[in-house]
């Protein structure tokens, strides 16, 4: 989990952020307390298997996509997770 206020606030004023994973949801691709990421903003569309950060209520999270499709208005991701 990712402080969601100071995170957003780096990521605007310098456009990436750099942070060590807590959390199992990402395992066997990113292990707790081991791994660090850099998170950037969006320059591209986002693909199958790209990680991506996004915010669940209050939280940042972190997961990879799996599946996406297009429709014509809105794009749905389907995202790997085992924190549910």
């Amino acid at each position: 989990m990712i402080n969601t206020l100071s995170a957003e606030a780096v990521l605007c004023e310098k456009g990436f952020l750099s942070e060590t994973i807590v959390g199992t949801s990402m395992l066997p691709l990113l292990k707790e307390h081991r791994d660090t990421v850099i998170i950037e903003k969006i320059t591209e569309p986002l693909r199958k298997y790209d990680v991506v950060l996004f915010r669940r209520s209050k939280q940042l999270v972190l997961h990879r996509i799996v599946k996406g499709f297009r429709s014509p208005c809105f794009y749905c991701f389907c995202i790997i997770s085992n924190a549910f």
